[in-house]
């Protein structure tokens, strides 16, 4: 298994040929979860996705690679959201503090501000 270098990021099963070789990164067995789906990894338990945060931390580590070079965000120009913040928090937090304190944001759009981070 191979994970391409640069953006789009895929993977490729099987041998590359020789001329595509140097776009690829090989995934060695010991990094890999056999059988598991990762399309839809909302469904995957718990415990396998923390087992492969694992193994690809220590797979990135072992090719010298930053994993923040594989996140979506990495490239977002206007920077990355403070973690665990949530948009509703980021305007709370942007406004002075007597602004802040009489802001009235209405209920709906409370509700979608809470959940986009």
């Amino acid at each position: 298994m191979y994970v391409r270098r640069s953006r789009p990021f895929r993977y490729e099963v099987g041998t590359l040929s020789p001329d595509r070789a140097s776009e690829y990164i090989i995934v060695n067995p010991e990094y890999r979860r056999a059988g598991l789906r990762v399309d839809r990894l909302q469904l995957v338990p718990l415990s396998d996705r923390r087992d492969l945060e694992a193994r690809i931390q220590e797979w990135a580590a072992a090719h010298g690679l930053q994993v923040e070079q594989f996140s979506r965000l990495h490239d977002d120009e206007k920077g990355t959201p403070e973690a665990g913040k949530t948009a509703l928090d980021r305007l709370l937090a942007a406004q002075p503090q007597d602004v802040a304190q009489r802001l009235s944001i209405p209920a709906d759009i409370a509700q979608i501000l809470t959940r986009m981070l």
